[in-house]
């Protein structure tokens, strides 16, 4: 994920979205790195997909974690999470986060949207992830 840095700041220089949306915790320190390479004015709006720090972690790892976490959040003009104690977890970093912070509904697939899916029928079957890199 590092390595594509420099590209993402070469974007956000050239093209200048007005918002810059990180979909995951693999990616939200990416993205503020990125941004603060380029000089990105826009908006940046990461989600927290799951917890940032796991008990399972030695202390200096999360540590570091917590800082990096926290330092990149901070350039967020919203934080999305998917659940009340997700907005808990964030503000344990920083508590300025807690009043940028949101949470939002992710959806998975209910008995409701098979039920709507009617009958429709893929004609052929998707290839595999590795096979649609190709």
């Amino acid at each position: 994920m590092r390595a594509a840095v420099p590209a993402i700041a070469d974007y956000l220089r050239r093209r200048s979205p007005r918002l810059l949306h990180a979909p995951g915790n693999h990616t939200i320190r990416v993205a503020a790195e990125a941004i603060a390479k380029s000089g990105y004015a826009g908006l940046f709006v990461p989600k927290v997909t799951n917890p940032l720090l796991g008990e399972q972690r030695g202390w200096w790892k999360r540590r570091t974690r917590r800082l990096s976490f926290s330092r990149a959040l901070r350039r967020a003009a919203r934080v999305l999470v998917l659940s009340q104690q997700g907005i808990q977890e964030v503000a344990a970093l920083d508590g300025s986060l807690r009043k940028r912070t949101t949470v939002v509904h992710n959806p998975y697939v209910s008995e409701t949207m098979l039920a709507q899916a009617g009958g429709r029928r893929p004609t052929r079957r998707a290839r595999s992830s590795s096979a649609a890199l190709m």
